[in-house]
């Protein structure tokens, strides 16, 4: 009888529990009340990354393209899979793409988080390697 009752209990405890959840709101008729919808609005002064170097930092997003960057930046990422970019000296280069073959002039930080990536730089920078496959050499 005892084990009769603490199921009981216990069903009744999930069932008053799970009365709570619900996807949607409903009104006491029945009918689904609307959620807000989330809107955002777009940054006037937002400008889409063309590769050059712009106040100090240069973006280069376009993929299967070959970037030349003869003059450097100050930092350079790389979000490209299969381009080949050839930079002068940077301070800051950061690899998130894949399949890319990338020259640095010099560098004093790369940071490469992709898969793929064939870097040859110039200096004695710190290398950071979060990625796979890629393959870091000095010239």
């Amino acid at each position: 009888m005892k084990k009769l009752i603490v199921v009981a209990t216990l069903a009744v405890a999930a069932a008053s529990t799970l009365a709570g959840c619900t996807a949607a709101q409903v009104d006491a008729a029945g009918t689904p009340t609307p959620r807000p919808t989330v809107t955002s609005t777009p940054d006037p002064d937002y400008t889409a990354p063309t590769g050059a170097c712009v106040d100090g930092v240069a973006t280069i997003t376009a993929d299967v393209t070959d970037v030349t960057l003869p003059e450097g930046c100050a930092t350079v990422n790389v979000l490209t899979n299969g381009s080949t970019i050839e930079l002068g000296p940077v301070e800051t280069l950061q690899i998130e793409g894949s399949d890319n073959t990338v020259t640095a002039a010099s560098a004093s930080t790369i940071t490469v988080f992709g898969t793929g990536n064939a870097l040859t730089h110039g200096g004695d920078p710190k290398i950071t390697d979060e990625g796979e496959r890629n393959t870091v050499t000095k010239r």
